[in-house]
Formats: structure tokens, C-alpha cells, sequence
């Protein structure tokens, strides 16, 4: 009977080491797993984004966005855009809770974004948003607007 007590310290001692590891090692795949999948989910967006702007004024479409959390990651912010004019017209990005801003780019060709009188933002969620193409001043935006 003394070697049980000996054989269960040795397991718990083992899992104290073995069970952190883990988890780290879970969590880091989790936050690679949701970057990648919010990566995939702008990039359809985009997609939908240049349809829009190649079909010019008055052409309209409805996009999907899924945008949840991982099981251990959080996402802190999306946003599209920036205000007419603003420099980050061209930019789709978010940010998870590591703090990294991850960025994508409409460069080819440039196509500038806004929610109107500033970039769109928003947090987690699953969200259909209205893609439109607007004239403000003599330049052509594409406008995204929350629909739910």
C-alpha cells in the first residue's frame, strides 16, 4: 500500500507538467486558427468589394461576414475603411486580442472604403453587410453599411 500513494504523487507531478504545455500549445493554435479564418473572411470580402467598384454607381450586393471568436482568442475590433479621404480608405483590418493588427490592402487597383462619415467598425459576430458604390465629391467609394 506505500507505493500507491508514491505512484499518485509521480501522475500528479506529471500532469502539473504535461497540462500547461498544453494549453499553451492549444491556445496558440486556436489564435493562428481564428487570424486565418478572419484572414479568409476579409478576403472574401474584398473579393465582393472589387465586384462592387468594377460595376460603379448604383451596383449593390450583400456580403456574410463570419467573425467569431476562437475557443481561447478573442477578437478586439474589425475595421473597413476610414472616412472619404481619410488614408486608411484602402484598408480592411482587425485586431485579436494579442494586440496585433493584421492588414489588408485594396491596391490593385486602389479602391477607397468608407461607412459614410468614417470607416466601419465593428467587434465578433456574424454580420451582413451591404456593399454599394457611392460618388462623394468626384471621387468613387465604395460604401459599407451594417445591415444585422
Amino acid at each position: 500500500m506505500e507505493g500507491v500513494p508514491l505512484k499518485l504523487l509521480l501522475a500528479v507531478l506529471l500532469l502539473s507538467l504535461i497540462v500547461p504545455a498544453s494549453f499553451n500549445a492549444l491556445a496558440s493554435w486556436d489564435q493562428q486558427n481564428t487570424r486565418q479564418q478572419l484572414i479568409s473572411e476579409l478576403q472574401l470580402l474584398a473579393a465582393d468589394i472589387r465586384q462592387v467598384h468594377l460595376s460603379g454607381p448604383g451596383a449593390v450586393r450583400y456580403h456574410e461576414l463570419d467573425a467569431e471568436d476562437g475557443m481561447f482568442t478573442d477578437i478586439v475590433a474589425i475595421e473597413l475603411g476610414d472616412f472619404p479621404g481619410g488614408e486608411m480608405c484602402n484598408v480592411l483590418k482587425f485586431e485579436l486580442d494579442d494586440g496585433r493588427d493584421t492588414v489588408l490592402l485594396l491596391n490593385e487597383p486602389y479602391i477607397p472604403v468608407t461607412g459614410g462619415r468614417s470607416g466601419l467598425a465593428f467587434g465578433p459576430g456574424e454580420w451582413l453587410i451591404r456593399i454599394s458604390v457611392t460618388i462623394l465629391g468626384s471621387e468613387q467609394y465604395v460604401l459599407l453599411e451594417l445591415v444585422s
